[in-house]
């Protein structure tokens, strides 16, 4: 039976599982071998499955065999599943997960070597998950190899981290460059302060619908992090920040640091009442983070006329617009000053083009 499994499946490249009421699991770790060319796993709707991968041993040995070309896998409408990552995953680059009732952590920490290769995770629907990535120190993890992983969050009503453990000793984690997060109720936090330092390629952030959400960086202790000095954040890369609907939003980072956005082209800001977003040159020296006064006004991250030049799109709401609007119209101003100048300049060019021509003319004659 099994050397007739292997024959068969060994051609397969792609697996749809539906609707199995009686499965408990879809392969043994025996199994897995058999299926050498499949890079598409999708299940659906079987009730009873609590494993993708049920362990078997030989020998008191737990046997160990991977995919070799699994490249997505999708989850979905599965009400008892609680493991989703499997060692035999680590070729994966696309994960959805949807609607799995069970689910409390996507990632644990014994898995955290085994996803080097995913380039795009979807997690939506999911009524207990608490944590996706649940790191720890790994003293032969390497930044090599590392993938752009794009992350979208939405429907968790119960997730309190999307990174979390030991941060403080991460030696490396994979490249983000697209993060969207909506619908996340219990999210005080999006990036611990170790993730967001270490975001340079970081090119879309998008959060919408997270009512208390307090900052974008998670503010650590100095005495856990090792750091006293103000932290910088290089988002040399990001062109499009989006916030919806962050009604306890106070700030990007609760302490004095340093924000880098070079590359912003898109600012969209709505119905975010405590966030202060703006400051000017003329105040950039201010003393934000006074002892009594940080808790209630957090440094806003952005310098107007810093950022101002470079914007293709900016939505602001009436009290940005009160800071932002008169520096906006002085760049105009000057705009038109130096427009004004440049047609003053040619057209006394011109007009000392048209003179000289009539006295050549009138001397040729």
């Amino acid at each position: 039976m099994k050397f007739g499994m292997t024959i068969t499946m060994c051609n397969l490249t792609s697996l749809i599982v539906e609707s199995c009421g009686g499965l408990k699991y879809l392969f043994s770790s025996t199994m897995v071998g058999s299926f050498k060319n499949l890079k598409h796993l999708e299940i659906s709707d079987c009730p009873l499955m609590e494993e993708i991968i049920a362990k078997e041993e030989r020998n008191n040995e737990i046997e160990e065999v991977h995919f070799f070309k699994l490249e997505k896998i999708t989850l979905m409408d599965m009400d008892n599943l609680k493991t989703i990552w499997h060692r035999e995953f680590e070729t994966v680059k696309q994960l959805e997960v949807i609607n799995c009732k069970k689910i409390v952590v996507v990632f644990p920490s014994s898995m955290q070597t085994t996803y080097k290769k995913l380039e795009m995770l979807e997690v939506t629907d999911c009524a207990l998950v608490e944590e996706i990535f649940e790191l720890s120190f790994n003293e032969n993890s390497s930044a090599e190899n590392a993938t752009h992983l794009k992350v979208v969050i939405d429907g968790l009503p119960k997730l309190k981290n999307i990174w979390s453990g030991d941060l403080r000793r991460i030696l490396s984690f994979q490249i983000l460059i697209f993060v969207r997060v909506t619908n996340c109720e219990s999210l005080e936090y999006l990036l611990p302060l170790s993730i967001a330092t270490r975001c340079s390629h970081l090119q879309k952030l998008h959060i919408k619908n997270c009512g208390n959400m307090k900052e974008i960086v998670a503010e650590e202790k100095e005495k856990e992090f090792g750091v006293s000095a103000a932290p910088t954040f290089e988002f040399n890369q990001l062109s499009s920040l989006l916030l919806w609907n962050l009604h306890k939003l106070k700030g990007f980072y609760a302490k004095e640091h340093t924000l880098a956005c070079l590359s912003l082209k898109s600012i969209n800001v709505s119905n975010c009442a405590k966030l202060n977003l703006y400051r000017t040159l003329s105040t950039r020296s201010s003393n934000f983070q006074d002892d009594q006064l940080s808790v209630l006004t957090p440094q806003p991250p952005f310098i107007v006329e810093e950022v101002i030049s470079n914007l293709k799109e900016l939505r602001v709401n009436h009290k940005e617009a009160n800071l932002v609007c008169p520096i906006i119209l002085l760049k105009m101003l000057h705009s038109l000053i130096g427009f004004f100048k440049m047609c003053t300049l040619l057209s006394h060019y011109v007009l000392n083009g048209v003179a000289s021509r009539k006295y050549f003319k009138m001397k040729d004659k």
